[in-house]
Order: C-alpha cells, then sequence, then structure tokens
C-alpha cells in the first residue's frame, strides 16, 4: 500500500451496511455538536471526535478523506474541512454511529519569490499536485509572483493550485556606492531601489548581491548617517589632518607645508564617512635656525625672537653648549628651539664647606690613637676634598645644579697609614 491507513471512516457493522445499499439516514439526529477540529493533525482530531458524545447513545467516528495519507505527508496534514455529523444505521436497527465527515489536506507554503525549481519541490513536499502555471513555459530560473489560494489557506490535497511566473533577474551589488549611483545601478537592472535619501553610502543591501528576484522587486539598502565636515581654514596641514580623521574622513595630503586657506567640500556640510578632503595650502618660508652656543639664556632668548623662533629653556644663569635643531637648519616660524646650558661653579660657601668637611675627616684620622701628629700631618698632605659639577649632567629642569664633595688620596696610603683613613680615601658625600 503506498501509504499508511489513518482512520477508517466507518466500523464493520456499518461498511456491511454500505455493501448491501449504504449507510440509511438515522432514525434521529444526533443531538449537540462536535468539537472543530480544523487544522487539527488527523490523529488529533481522531481522538477529539471519539471523545466527544452526539447525546443519542450512539458512537462518534471521524470519517476522513482521502482516508489514506501517505508517509511522507504525515507531518504536514491537517484537517482543511469538517462537515455535519450525520447518524448511520442499518435496516431494522436503531442509531449506532454519527459520522463527522472530515477533509484531509495541508496549509498552503507561501511561495511568493522563490524560483519555479523550489515552488515545484515545495509544492510536491505539501501533496499538492493539481497546479497550474501562469505563463505555462516558465523557466526554472523565474520568480513566483503571485499564487492562488494564498500562503495560510487552508487546502485539499486534491484542491486546484495557480501559480504566477515573472521574469527573474539578479540583484547588483550596491555596498559602498553612494544613493545615487546605487539607484542608478539598481533601476539599470529593473529593479526599485528603497529608500528615500539622498546622501550617504550604502553599507548593507537586501536581498544579497546575485540573488535571483523578480522584476521590479524592491532592494532595500542601509545608509551610512554621514558625519560633519569640521572647518579646517587657517589651520597647519597636521592640526587639519588630526580634525578631518577626528570626524571619520581623509585629508587629501598637500605637498606644500603651511596654512590652509581653502578646502572642499566646505565647513559644515554632511558627506559619508570616509570621504577624502582636499585642501589648499598658502606656503610659509621657512626660517634658518640661528647658532645660540656659547650665548646665555636672555641673550639666546632674544636672538631666536627676532629670527621668528622661540626658546624652550629655563631663566637661569649659565653658558648654552647645545642646541635643538642645530645652527643652520630650516624651520617652520615659531618652532620652538631647545638648547642645554652648562651652569657657572659652586658659590665660596660651598667652598667653605668643603674645607671644613676635610678638616673634620682630619680630625677623625687624628683621634685614632697613636701618633696623632705624624697622621694629622699626614692627612693634611694627602687628603684632598673638592667639589665636583658636570654641567651636561648635573643640571636639573628646574635650574637648579646638584653639587656633590668628593675626598681623593694624593698618593697611596703606606701600611703606616691606618686602616680607617685608608677606608675614607674615595668616600662621597652630597651635600
Amino acid at each position: 500500500m503506498a501509504g499508511a491507513l489513518v482512520a477508517l471512516a466507518c466500523t464493520a457493522a456499518v461498511c456491511t451496511a454500505a455493501a448491501v445499499g449504504g449507510p440509511q439516514p438515522a432514525s434521529a439526529a444526533p443531538v449537540g455538536q462536535p468539537p472543530d477540529v480544523t487544522r487539527d493533525p488527523p490523529d488529533v482530531a481522531q481522538a477529539r471526535i471519539k471523545a466527544w458524545s452526539p447525546g443519542d447513545g450512539s458512537v462518534a467516528v471521524a470519517a476522513f478523506s482521502p482516508s489514506v495519507v501517505p508517509d511522507n505527508l504525515r507531518g504536514v496534514a491537517v484537517v482543511v474541512r469538517q462537515g455535519a455529523p450525520v447518524g448511520t444505521s442499518t435496516p431494522g436497527q436503531r442509531v449506532s454511529q454519527t459520522l463527522v465527515p472530515l477533509t484531509l489536506g495541508v496549509e498552503m507554503p507561501d511561495l511568493v519569490g522563490s524560483l519555479r525549481s523550489t515552488a515545484t519541490q515545495r509544492l510536491a513536499r505539501f501533496g499538492l499536485t493539481s497546479l497550474t502555471w501562469i505563463p505555462a513555459d516558465a523557466a526554472d530560473d523565474d520568480t513566483v509572483t503571485g499564487q492562488s489560494p494564498t500562503a495560510g489557506t487552508l487546502v485539499a490535497f486534491s484542491d486546484p493550485v495557480a501559480v504566477t511566473f515573472t521574469e527573474s533577474v539578479p540583484v547588483p551589488n550596491v555596498l559602498g556606492l553612494t544613493v545615487n549611483e546605487a539607484r542608478r545601478r539598481v533601476a539599470a537592472a529593473g529593479l526599485v531601489l528603497g529608500t528615500a535619501r539622498s546622501t550617504g553610502r550604502v553599507t548593507d543591501q537586501q536581498p544579497a548581491a546575485e540573488t535571483l528576484v523578480s522584476r521590479e522587486s524592491t532592494v532595500s539598502v542601509t545608509l551610512d548617517v554621514g558625519v560633519t565636515v569640521p572647518n579646517v581654514l587657517g589651520l597647519t596641514v597636521e592640526q587639519a589632518r588630526q580634525a578631518v580623521e577626528q570626524a571619520g574622513l581623509v585629508l587629501e595630503t598637500p605637498d606644500a607645508t603651511g596654512r590652509i586657506i581653502g578646502q572642499r567640500p566646505r565647513a559644515g556640510r554632511s558627506v559619508a564617512r570616509g570621504r577624502v578632503v582636499s585642501v589648499t595650502v598658502e606656503p610659509i618660508p621657512l626660517l634658518s635656525v640661528p647658532n645660540v652656543v656659547g650665548m646665555t639664556v636672555q641673550q639666546a632668548r632674544q636672538v631666536l625672537v627676532r629670527a621668528g623662533l622661540q626658546l624652550d629653556a629655563p631663566e637661569i644663569d649659565g653658558r648654552i653648549i647645545g642646541q635643538r635643531p642645530r645652527a643652520g637648519s630650516s624651520a617652520v616660524p615659531g618652532t620652538s628651539v631647545a638648547v642645554t646650558i652648562a651652569v657657572p661653579p659652586p658659590s665660596r660657601r660651598g667652598l667653605f664647606l668643603g674645607a671644613g668637611l676635610a678638616g673634620l675627616l682630619a680630625a677623625v684620622a687624628a683621634s685614632i690613637g697613636g701618633r696623632r701628629m705624624r697622621r694629622r700631618r699626614w692627612v693634611a698632605h694627602h687628603v684632598r676634598v673638592r667639589p665636583t659639577f658636570d654641567p651636561g649632567i648635573a643640571l636639573r629642569r628646574d635650574g637648579n645644579a646638584t653639587q656633590s664633595w668628593r675626598v681623593s688620596v694624593q698618593s697611596r696610603p703606606g701600611p703606616t697609614i691606618p686602616a680607617q683613613a685608608r677606608r675614607v680615601t674615595h668616600a662621597d658625600t652630597s651635600r
């Protein structure tokens, strides 16, 4: 058997009556109405009808048409129509059954937008075979534009189905295009662009490129919200680059360096993200950096200001021993020149402190027992305490100098020199 038996429309007694002349009208009409089992699967409908009591003592039975459903349709078959209950009897007997006619079928699938080849497969899977194609010679890649019955309608397996087709066209790729460019490309393919905006670039599209759709279908696109062009007039090229990139745009790199005197697009205009901003630059003559090595900070500042430059240095005493940019190089007006300054030697107060420290060390050495005079005399001749200072290293950023003291021995101590004196020969102390 091609399919499995879903439900019998009658019992053995009723089938016997049908063989000798068919079911006869009931001697009494059933009482009440059965439950509505429309859209129920066959097994659910049968159980619900069987549980219903007609009220006249008869047994309710679901009478399916067709009575046999193929296995491949069991998952989609539902009750699409339900008739009025009918009581049945055999000659000379009282009413024994109440039949509820139920027609099986499916919910009509949605075919619009699919290709003929896809629509044919879906209809066959739903057990619908009474088909009419409009036009009859539609190609497999033509698109369904209409169907009867409409999607979701309950149809019996034997009901006729009509499907209308139109020629299919591939959707063009419009990603990255402006709205006007995308509209022209979509129109050339026989389609319609679904947007009312006139600015921005396409960042997404539906259907995707190369999808087959019917002519006059709508292509929906997502557009970049756009950004506002910043005003870069009067800025340097580097300043303009930062402002343009921060806005999500790209600055066209000019060959000249200087102040910007023109831009395109103009400031305040809304454009697509990533658009190039072109600028016109007024060239600025470069300046020659003067030599300020050997000058004081005040002298160097005056020289650099007259040259149109600036000095990057604190107001401290000292002479400049290095500069950057170097003398003779080119720089734009307003460039800061960094310098290295050598501070003057330490004051007399520092020398007095050093002498006092030397005397203290001599006293410590002389306090070691035995031969004090000799050791004191040796310390006075051989121990030296002098301030040390490196102009390039000791200068701090705040302009203050770091001064240190170094104790040294002019000749190697002999064995008669106490161990304490030998330990302090290379000791450093800092003020």
